[in-house]
């Protein structure tokens, strides 16, 4: 591992213990009051994929030095996309609201999904992305938001 990627993740830790400590905060619960939630393992899962995504690239380019520090990448998306979570949640009308469950907790959205994708990423460039680790991957992250869509409601689970 890069020196830096760990000395981010060990920084994002210290700082969802710190915020766990000293808040009112749930550790896991539901996505408006919690940090961790059901979506966690997904973005878990998502940052592994990707992870190792930029592993069999960085070996198939070599020369590339955006793949060689390509876990900042997928840390800047991991943002994008919380961005625009974010605004799927307060903006956008009727259906897709409801299947949002409402506005997802600041620390939940800000620092711990982040910091798990990118944690995914650092462990995903690690694996040697085998065959049967990206089947298995792949089916679970699309066995997860498949049932979630069905289901009609990305809370559903926590709301049993």
């Amino acid at each position: 591992m890069q020196r830096l990627e760990i000395w981010l993740l060990a920084i994002g830790v210290m700082f969802l213990i710190l915020i766990v400590l000293f808040s009112n905060a749930q550790l896991w619960g539901h996505k408006q009051v919690a940090i961790l939630d059901i979506w966690s393992s997904q973005h878990l899962l998502t940052g592994i994929l990707l992870g190792m995504l930029l592993s069999t690239l960085s070996r198939r380019f070599p020369e590339n030095q955006l793949l060689s520090r390509g876990t900042f990448l997928v840390l800047f998306l991991a943002y994008l996309w919380e961005g625009t979570e974010y605004l799927l949640e307060t903006a956008a009308p009727g259906i897709v609201t409801h299947f949002m469950g409402g506005v997802e907790y600041f620390w939940n959205r800000f620092l711990a999904d982040p910091l798990i994708v990118f944690g995914g990423a650092v462990l995903g460039r690690h694996l040697k992305g085998s065959r049967w680790q990206w089947i298995l991957s792949l089916t679970v992250l699309i066995l997860f938001v498949a049932i979630h869509l069905l289901l009609g409601k990305s809370t559903y689970f926590h709301e049993l």
